[in-house]
């Protein structure tokens, strides 16, 4: 007998929600039921673009969600309190990060959600982020973990709130910042040397050593322009990921090689396909698939990214 489906309530109708939507649709087992905004026309419009049967406001979602799990996609400045207001429904949730714009507030949300749920860190499910990881792993693990990411906040679409331009590392940084734990595990000491001037003049240089052994060099420049880039480091190899969705592997003594994504990372946005089907599989199970984070463990990212960008205002 086939498995049933389980039907999503998708919260949020903003450039991001289209992305999981799309990713959700070409997922066996799950299927997008309804979506809800705030405003009305906003969840039509969404509804008929996507091809999803009905449209409602955020109160009427959480009055009758009608579904077997909910997925939460809304601003990031919101997203906090929107997982407090729909967790008492008890249902299973996915929450797009940020889930908080600092420390405190995420630790907040960590403390009232009870009910299984799942972080959006889709980064954690790259096809070549996981082919990296295996083929550090086969090399006998990282020794160096390097993430370099200029933040070029005084571009961020207007949209964002001020508190979410404010807490950027929050909001976006921890993106990346969570990829040193996914690969290097817990950290043990983070040195720093950072410079805040203004809101978009940052400079954040850091170094940590992980309980393993491990080492990891952080350095993000708001004032420069250039791209993200993460490299990995084990004997006589070494993964260059700049942009992150491709990577170059160099062998000691052979020629560098591709990593590109050949799955349906080459058909959706990164990661979204395998996170859609990573939840699938926790609401029929019951269990956090591996290498996926709740709240606790996205808490410890979160904490990560505090030590990271701890700062001293200059004159």
């Amino acid at each position: 007998m086939a498995a049933k489906l389980i039907d999503i309530a998708l919260i949020g109708v903003g450039p991001m929600a289209s992305q999981h939507a799309r990713a959700i649709a070409a997922v066996a087992g799950l299927r997008i039921t309804s979506c809800a905004s705030r405003n009305r026309d906003r969840a039509e419009e969404f509804a008929a673009q996507n091809g999803i049967p009905r449209a409602r406001t955020l109160q009427e979602a959480i009055a009758n969600p009608e579904a077997d799990a909910l997925w939460l996609c809304v601003a990031a400045d919101a997203m906090a309190e929107a997982a407090c207001s729909f967790a008492p429904l008890g249902l299973p949730m996915f929450l797009e990060k940020p889930v908080g714009l600092d420390v405190s507030e995420t630790n907040a949300v960590r403390d009232r959600i009870a009910v299984l749920h799942m972080i959006g860190l889709n980064r954690r499910f790259y096809e070549v982020i996981c082919r990296g990881r295996d083929l550090v792993a086969a090399a006998g693990g990282p020794r160096t973990i390097e993430i370099h990411m200029p933040e070029d906040v005084a571009a961020a679409p207007s949209k964002h709130s001020p508190r979410t331009r404010a807490q950027w590392q929050f909001a976006n940084s921890v993106h990346l910042i969570d990829l040193f734990r996914f690969f290097g595990g817990e950290p043990a000491d983070v040195v720093t040397m950072n410079e805040v001037r203004s809101e978009s003049d940052r400079s954040y240089n850091a170094l940590i050593r992980f309980g393993n052994g491990t080492r990891g060099i952080y350095h993000s420049q708001w004032f420069a322009p250039g791209g993200w880039r993460l490299a990995l480091y084990a004997d006589d190899l070494s993964i260059v990921y700049q942009p992150i969705e491709t990577a170059e592997v160099r062998r000691r003594g052979g020629p560098p090689a591709a990593l590109c994504a050949e799955g349906p990372d080459a058909r959706f946005k990164a990661g979204l396909w395998a996170q859609a089907e990573a939840f699938r599989d926790m609401v029929a199970t019951g269990r956090m698939p591996q290498g996926a984070a709740d709240l606790a463990e996205y808490a410890r990212s979160v904490a990560l990214v505090e030590r990271l960008t701890e700062v001293k205002t200059v004159g």
